[in-house]
């Protein structure tokens, strides 16, 4: 769960990174909101806060009616644990993005010339800093390429001064 949070808070970073934070889009917005609900669930659903402990604190299950059970303590205490888990996400997210700068651009790039990678295709720009398997044959095979290859002319080029070279190697 920690990964998915993870994945979330990185949509947002991302384009915090690229764009500033003034400038996140709609998306991020959606992420950082369900990154919330995610954080939500697993404190107070799931008990993953040390904090908090092992209990069920879902109002959500209750009836309609109900009146929140929660001390006021205790449902600060869990707000507190929510803002943690988000915030640690974030800065793991910032941290990776950061480290992976050049990786992070590559992929943004590809992206935005081909909106769509396969798995593959992004192993293949990881690796070779282009999708090969979109690139012209000929372009592809030169750069998957182990060693330069040497094209061996049938017909060798001829500079003018060549021409002028008689049989026997006058001019």
């Amino acid at each position: 769960m920690l990964a998915q949070l993870d994945t979330l808070m990185g949509g947002r970073v991302a384009e915090e990174l690229v764009f500033g934070p003034e400038h996140v889009t709609t998306g991020a917005a959606n992420d950082l909101k369900k990154a919330t609900e995610l954080a939500e669930k697993m404190v107070k659903t799931f008990g993953m806060s040390d904090k908090v402990g092992l209990r069920i604190s879902d109002n959500e299950s209750r009836s309609l009616i109900s009146v929140n059970q929660l001390s006021p303590p205790m449902s600060e205490m869990i707000d507190r644990e929510i803002n943690r888990f988000l915030k640690e996400s974030y800065d793991r997210a910032k941290e990776i993005l950061t480290r992976h700068k050049k990786e992070h651009e590559l992929l943004a790039e590809a992206l935005l010339e081909h909106e769509t990678l396969t798995i593959d295709e992004v192993k293949e720009l990881l690796e070779h800093g282009k999708v090969l398997s979109r690139l012209p044959k000929t372009e592809k095979e030169s750069k998957s390429a182990k060693s330069p290859s040497r094209h061996i002319l049938k017909h060798p080029i001829v500079t003018p001064a060549e021409e002028n070279v008689s049989t026997e190697g006058r001019i």
